[in-house]
């Protein structure tokens, strides 16, 4: 929410500082800071979409998010085009902003009423654990000696023990980092994109959106993979084809094909899913007691995407552009290298005794071998 209103009331100060020079005069800042105020009205909707589908990925819910998202890229695209002519470019930003909301509530909807999470209990509990640790305070007091010598002792053992579990994750951490980077740059530029491979306007949208459709069978695919061999070789696939991905969208900049763009676009939603279940791959092999914390770690790795991904494009956009004659092509270099880096990154720092080198246990396998178990003791 502080990010949030500090984007709304500083965006033309912001957006001329990092942008205003050169070509980009004093129009493109004013359009540009416009839309920089309309993303961010929907700022927060985008932290809740993270935080609520969380709940539903813990619970091995992935339909219900996805066909939430689903709707909402319909209902973003349905705005977009039928009051494009008539606002013009700022009504994706809007559009992305009510369809954001629209997400993020329905999703709350669902939460409450599935009973995956119940908000009254986490504040009390929240509550209790104060009052223990009240207790516990006064506790120590007690015995000054030995409180130090505890204190000592267990600051030591929390060190360890931090340091033990992160290394047990350090390859999925880097794993979202590069692959957040790679996707956040593509998509960064595929509106442009397709702009400029299409000179329908009606068709801007169209690829973003079967990145969700890739992200779901992606999801889906994992599951497979991982189930039949394991969720490192499921990952490292995934985030391999996301890289494929990356050349389709590549090449069809090259002959200016919004047909191959659509198909990149698809492939590349294979690796953004391989991003996602890296995040909860991490709360996973963690241990009970770093499980939260594993996964906080998940997602503020995957910030680098938001901040690195659109930084490279605008760096080395120049460069690509005389190679390749467009400017755009830089985003989807930076997510080949994105994704293939991710991939490698979770073959090489994964221990060979991980948990995600064994075959994925679904809730159904739990429930045949404890039928399995009751039948040899009846």
């Amino acid at each position: 929410m502080p990010a949030s209103i500090a984007l709304i009331l500083g965006s033309e100060e912001i957006i001329s500082a990092l942008f205003g020079y050169g070509s980009f005069d004093e129009t493109a800042v004013l359009n540009s800071s416009l839309a920089l105020y309309y993303f961010a009205i929907g700022l927060p909707a985008f932290a809740l979409i993270k935080v609520f589908s969380s709940f539903f990925f813990a619970n091995h819910n992935t339909k219900t998010p996805f066909y939430i998202s689903l709707i909402s890229v319909i209902l973003n695209i349905l705005v977009s085009v039928y009051y494009f002519n008539e606002i013009g470019f700022i009504i994706i930003p809007i559009a992305t902003t009510i369809s954001s909301w629209f997400n993020g509530i329905l999703l709350f909807i669902f939460l409450k009423n599935g009973n995956f999470f119940s908000f009254k209990h986490a504040l009390a509990m929240s509550f209790n654990n104060k009052n223990k640790l009240h207790v516990i305070g006064h506790a120590i007091k007690f015995d000054e000696f030995y409180r130090k010598i505890d204190n000592f002792n267990a600051r030591d053992f929390a060190i360890v023990s931090r340091i033990s579990e992160s290394k047990k994750i350090s390859g999925l951490l880097l794993s979202v980092a590069f692959s957040s980077i790679g996707f956040i740059a593509a998509i960064t530029v595929t509106v442009l994109a397709a702009r400029e491979v299409s000179s329908n306007p009606l068709f801007l949208g169209f690829p973003n959106a079967v990145g969700v459709g890739g992200a779901f069978i992606g999801t889906q695919m994992f599951y497979k993979i991982s189930k039949k061999y394991s969720r490192l070789a499921a990952l490292s696939i995934t985030f391999f084809i996301g890289a494929i991905g990356s050349v389709v969208l590549f090449y069809s900049l090259i002959i200016d094909s919004f047909t191959l763009l659509m198909i990149g676009a698809l492939i590349l939603g294979f690796g953004q899913s391989a991003t996602l279940q890296s995040r909860y791959a991490a709360s996973f092999v963690a241990s009970k007691n770093f499980k939260a914390t594993a996964l906080s770690l998940a997602v503020w790795f995957s910030v680098f995407g938001s901040v690195f991904g659109p930084r490279l494009v605008s760096l080395y956009s120049e460069y690509f552009n005389e190679l390749f004659n467009s400017e755009l092509i830089v985003g989807y270099i930076v997510a080949m290298v994105g994704m293939l880096f991710a991939s490698a990154s979770v073959i090489t720092f994964t221990s060979s005794n991980s948990l995600l080198r064994k075959p994925a246990e679904t809730e159904e396998d739990n429930i045949q071998k404890l039928s399995n178990t009751c039948l040899l003791y009846t």
